[in-house]
């Protein structure tokens, strides 16, 4: 369960709302069998 208050512009509020995570085993099991990726260049940073 997720509790949320807070206040916004002298307004107050409360909330709170129940969460679920479904996991995706397949998902899981197929990055397992990725090779990894040898090509590390220009990922993130910038080029020269």
């Amino acid at each position: 369960m997720l509790y949320i208050s807070g206040k916004v512009k002298g307004a107050k509020f409360l909330g709170n709302n129940t969460i679920r995570v479904i996991e995706n085993q397949k998902i899981y099991l197929d990055k397992e069998n990725e090779k990894p990726d040898n090509d590390n260049k220009n990922k993130g940073g910038k080029s020269s």
